[in-house]
């Protein structure tokens, strides 16, 4: 498959360098023009960071100066309650077999269960920017390298960093301890962990064991030095980690979402906190945070991580209808090495995390082709025999000595594998390869599976919230799916509800295809669509000109307008509402308060009338927030007082109160493109936070109107682009992928027509091999058109309205893309919709690609589970 994203990447990078030196059909202006806007941005966000980073230098030393007191004086002995025990019940030692005779006369059976309780995860407040104390670019450093799972990384930290705390533990010597901490330049080495995080694809998990393991680095000859360094790193990384102590011995406490199997915790403010030795009874701790730690753990793995490429070999063999099946699936070294090192945890983990890009593919491989065209039972019967009879089994106990969960990956790794470890493996192709929904399913000593099938298969089954769930039991060799094990029949077995992204990506895409039909389109890439308890669905985007929503009628003046629609659980209109403004405005976050209401935000020009309030925006553009009832009922409209604001690198965090919208303080960032959660959230005091930013006309939230350099002036695109190439160049940018640096930044402050056509003239001109050697390539982008949207979109629309399909990159009619720079230099291009990637039947949805100045490498993000490929420019693409 690596191929695949070579040429993807090569198609990409040629489209858009040939875009940057064509002349526009619409010409402009720009070289003065240009670079005043720039120049003017430039300045506009200096003096923001100088006003700013006072305040934030203040609430810093507060914040680090009171927690110091806290420390000294808030200790005290807490006994941490005994580490509950994994489901261990003895399952058994040989596998069941079927009799074929039950299979024959098996007649369908309602499987006994007992519904869950719904478990609500502690109550944490939204993740928001960290607050950072200014600090020197040039100060004496020490420097280090190690190993993360087969990653090479490097760190370079301050070389004042406490190394040693002595034998001796007590509150003076921890309050101590983060006094001298909070006096050095420890944000710099913060920023590098939570750039290795982004990089890496790290979970929370994968980033406190990146930080132990660079903690080990700085101090390598004291266990409690290297805790108490882990801890200070977790808690300026807004994490609410504890440290505590047992005698002269020092402890980390792990806030954790989840339940962690085996090791001693403590309750503090509805949240547990796990000490991850086994034999800690009691301990002395402290009750408060720090000032901005607000996270806990989640220990979900719902993003593949990226941890490199050093793959092994599995053999399987099958048989299935008197056809055996023979072939070699892959795995990633790295990610299970990973997976080993995971805390045993709730069985829901294990189900939901996403798996390796490379095991991941040689599933889809190997096992899609031969369910191609088959009915849902019989491919379904097909995945079933497969985990039953492709793996030879053993319990923990008989493997091990002790309990272990795997993950689905986690079973081509190890010899054997038992009734859970089979459950989640068959409950993630089920899902991968069919689209299905999928519940886990335990009973005392044993885990199965059950699927919600779209067609009736009169089988074994049970009701949950609403659905059918048909047993599939990878243990029970030989039995078909639809058969439960006779001893269990009449045994209460326990639901476990799964995230399924797969299938709730399908059920999002069909209402967004709806929407598309309509005449809607999505505003951004965030949380535009969201599920309430009763399975409606609410989602928010903009649209021009008219959009019929069922009967609910649409209509826009010359500009694009926001809207929210509600559709019922079986996916129709309820009814859609529209913001009119005077200019342009999209909707791109919508979210849920706990009794049903509905909030949405995005951005408006000029104007905006939403319900019986009218917004003005004093300064080109701004944000809007508004509140509706269930019956979509505008209870109240907003909009963040950002006019004397910067318009570019920044991120504003406001907080509305739910039931007037009065808008409290706002906080002021510099955007970073390790920070994602844009949008509007609800906090567990019910209060609205609202995080927007501006980035050069193409952020998350915000758009700047009055950044752009109109279409009525006179603009040689080709000089600015030029201009700024060899500024880039100047800059440190890889050579390589500095002219798609420079494309990107000038885009981003015009409005441009582009034909197909022009680009092939641009190519015949810039690099007329291409035409030769990439000759169908060279034909479908004729076949494409580029227009440059407002709110920084650009669509690209093809002439006769089919899909075009340039190598493994699909394009749709009407794909939308957004252009985000971040202050560091790299950039992003979000994939709103319409591109795909892949070949044949493995084709996945493109996220977005991320690009890297300094070393010309490209990050392909794609797929419900944010699976990665990174392929260098130069060396990968251009081959030199």
């Amino acid at each position: 498959m690596k191929k695949l994203y070579f040429n993807l990447s090569k198609v990409f990078i040629l489209l858009l360098v040939s875009l940057s030196s064509y002349k526009a059909e619409a010409q402009f202006d720009a070289d003065s023009m240009f670079n005043a806007v720039t120049n003017n941005m430039n300045k506009e966000f200096e003096t923001f960071r100088s006003k700013n980073q006072k305040l934030f230098d203040d609430f810093v030393a507060k914040n680090d100066a009171a927690f110091a007191k806290i420390l000294v004086n808030g200790f005290k002995e807490y006994n941490l309650l005994k580490g509950k025990k994994a489901p261990s019940d003895p399952k058994p030692k040989d596998l069941p077999k079927v009799d074929p005779l039950v299979v024959k006369n098996n007649k369908p059976d309602v499987i006994t269960v007992e519904i869950p309780k719904d478990t609500v995860k502690p109550k944490v407040n939204p993740n928001t920017p960290t607050i950072q104390r200014d600090e020197p670019e040039d100060f004496s450093t020490d420097k280090s390298l190690f190993k993360f799972y087969g990653a090479e990384l490097g760190i370079v930290y301050d070389q004042s960093f406490v190394r040693s705390v002595g034998a001796s533990i007590s509150p003076e010597v921890i309050g101590g301890f983060w006094t001298k901490m909070s006096a050095t330049n420890h944000y710099h080495f913060i920023n590098q962990l939570l750039d290795y995080k982004t990089r890496l694809n790290l979970n929370d998990w994968g980033y406190l064991m990146l930080v132990q393991a660079a903690s080990k680095r700085i101090a390598p000859e004291s266990l409690s030095t290297q805790n108490l360094l882990t801890w200070f790193f977790m808690v300026k990384s807004r994490y609410k980690v504890k440290i505590g102590y047992t005698k002269d011995n020092v402890q980390l406490l792990i806030p954790s979402l989840q339940m962690i199997y085996g090791k001693p915790y403590y309750t503090f403010n509805d949240i547990r906190y796990f000490a991850m030795d086994d034999g800690v009874g009691a301990i002395s701790t402290y009750n408060s945070d720090y000032g901005d730690a607000q996270m806990a753990l989640d220990l979900d793995i719902s993003s593949s991580i990226s941890l490199g490429t050093k793959t092994t070999d599995r053999p399987v063999s099958f048989e299935f209808e008197g056809k055996t099946y023979s072939f070699t699936l892959k795995y990633n070294t790295n990610e299970v090495d990973f997976f080993q090192d995971y805390p045993q945890c709730d069985m829901k983990v294990f189900f939901d995390a996403a798996i390796s890009s490379e095991a991941k593919e040689s599933f889809i491989e190997n096992l899609k082709p031969l369910i191609q065209g088959k009915s849902q039972f019989d491919a379904a019967n097909l995945l079933l025999t497969f985990v039953q009879t492709a793996f030879q089994y053993k319990t923990d106990d008989q493997q091990f000595g002790r309990e272990k969960f795997f993950f689905a990956e986690e079973v081509l790794r190890f010899p054997y594998c038992d009734c859970e470890d089979r459950s989640v493996l068959y409950s993630y192709l089920i899902r991968e390869l069919m689209g299905l929904e999928v519940v886990g399913l335990g009973y005392p000593g044993h885990m199965a599976s059950a699927v919600n099938f779209t067609e009736e298969l009169g089988r074994d089954y049970f009701m949950f919230k609403d659905k059918k769930f048909t047993i599939c039991d990878p243990t029970y060799i030989g039995a078909p799916v639809g058969m439960c094990m006779p001893q269990f029949i009449n045994v209460k077995g326990q639901p476990i509800e799964l995230a399924n992204r797969e299938s709730n990506l399908a059920s999002k895409k069909k209402i967004w295809e709806k929407v598309f039909a309509f005449g809607g389109s999505k505003g951004g890439n965030n949380k535009d669509l969201i599920y309430d308890k009763d399975g409606n669905v609410y989602v928010a985007g903009y649209f021009f000109g008219e959009a019929a929503f069922g009967g609910a009628k649409l209509a826009s003046g010359k500009h694009n307008e926001a809207f929210l629609a509600k559709f019922n659980k079986s996916g129709e209109v309820v009814w859609a509402k529209q913001a009119q403004s005077s200019g342009n405005s999209a909707a791109n976050s919508v979210s849920l308060d706990r009794d049903g209401n509905v909030f949405i935000s995005g951005t408006y020009a000029n104007s905006m009338s939403i319900g019986g309030a009218s917004l003005q925006a004093e300064a080109g553009s701004d944000v809007f927030v508004a509140k509706y009832s269930p019956e979509g009922a505008v209870l109240w409209a907003n909009k963040l007082d950002i006019s004397e604001k910067p318009k570019t690198d920044v991120i504003y965090v406001s907080r509305l109160d739910n039931q007037s919208g009065k808008q409290g303080s706002i906080l002021q960032f510099e955007q970073s493109e390790n920070f994602n959660n844009y949008g509007i959230s609800i906090a567990p005091d019910g209060s609205c936070i609202v995080t927007a930013a501006y980035s050069n006309n193409g952020g998350d939230l915000v758009t700047s109107k009055d950044i752009k350099v109109e279409s009525s002036a006179s603009f040689n695109h080709t000089e600015v682009w030029q201009e700024e190439f060899d500024k880039l160049k100047a800059d440190n940018y890889e050579s390589a992928i500095a002219g798609l640096f420079a494309f990107m930044k000038t885009m981003k402050v015009s409005e441009t027509s582009v034909s197909g056509k022009s680009i092939q003239d641009a190519m015949d001109k810039m690099n007329p091999d291409f035409k030769k050697k990439c000759n169908t390539i060279y034909s479908n982008i004729g076949k494409l058109n580029l227009i440059k949207n407002a709110g920084g979109i650009v669509t690209i629309s093809t002439n006769d309205g089919q899909p075009v399909a340039l190598d493994a990159l699909k394009l749709s009619n009407n794909s939308k893309i957004k252009i985000t720079s971040y202050p560091g230099g790299n950039a992003k291009v979000d994939v709103l919709n319409g591109a795909s990637i892949g070949k044949a039947m493995i084709r996945f949805d493109l996220n977005y690609i991320k690009l890297i100045k300094n070393n010309g490498d490209l990050v392909f993000d794609y797929d419900s589970d944010h699976q990665q490929k990174t392929v260098n420019l130069k060396r990968d693409i251009l081959k030199y």
